[in-house]
């Protein structure tokens, strides 16, 4: 899984000049704003923010694909980022703000919509607040942060258990297969924040590096 993760530099600023690509080259002219991932997470937004308005409207079915398909563009980007040497910082800040802003609105648009249950949303969006208060502590102290792995796996498992809430519901009550897909969502939700706990220890560990090595530096050398 590519994490769209970058050094503290533009990749295209690791190479002379006159050997960018042409999306490096657009990337430079826009200030690393234009670049095909950031294209690709801006499309899969698109498509999740249509699908959490086709839940308000009822259309489970709808909203349910239109969610897998944006979330999947989420994983494409990385390798989208990657394969045209375009990652950057701003690259991962947009992929990552993406995220947070749409499970903002999955979480407020299905549990009005009563797609999920108030405490499993409760423990999704701790889980989430406490990667925020990492990614903050990161920032203030001046200490490099990045996506880990298991940050990316608990994200998958939110989003899979959405779509398989909202595809059970999108089912009529007397099918068979509507209390196994809801109960295989929570399932994915629960085990999820598990998963989390994980990313958010890494976080945490990246968010208090640089004043461990500042603590533990000799001053007389």
């Amino acid at each position: 899984m590519d994490l769209h993760r970058t050094a503290d530099v533009p990749e295209w600023e690791l190479v002379e000049a006159d050997q960018w690509n042409e999306h490096q080259l657009r990337a430079f002219m826009t200030n690393g704003w234009d670049t095909p991932g950031n294209r690709v997470s801006a499309a899969g937004f698109g498509l999740s923010v249509v699908g959490l308005y086709y839940a308000t409207k009822g259309d489970m079915t709808t909203a349910a694909g239109l969610l897998a398909a944006g979330r999947v563009l989420d994983v494409v980007d990385g390798y989208v980022a990657n394969a045209t040497g375009t990652k950057s910082p701003k690259g991962e800040m947009v992929d990552a703000s993406i995220d947070k802003v749409l499970l903002f609105g999955a979480l407020v648009t299905l549990v009005s919509q009563d797609i999920i249950p108030v405490p499993i949303a409760i423990a999704v969006g701790a889980q989430n607040g406490l990667n925020v208060t990492a990614t903050a502590i990161a920032k203030a102290r001046g200490a490099e942060i990045h996506p880990v792995a298991t940050g990316k796996y608990f994200t998958a498992m939110q989003w899979g258990g959405f779509v398989l809430r909202l595809a059970g519901n999108a089912l009529p009550d007397n099918s068979q297969l509507k209390q196994p897909i809801v109960y295989a969502g929570d399932a994915m939700l629960i085990g999820g924040v598990g998963v989390g706990l994980v990313s958010t220890r890494q976080l945490f560990a990246q968010a208090v590096h640089k004043k461990q090595d500042e603590s533990t530096t000799d001053p007389a050398s």
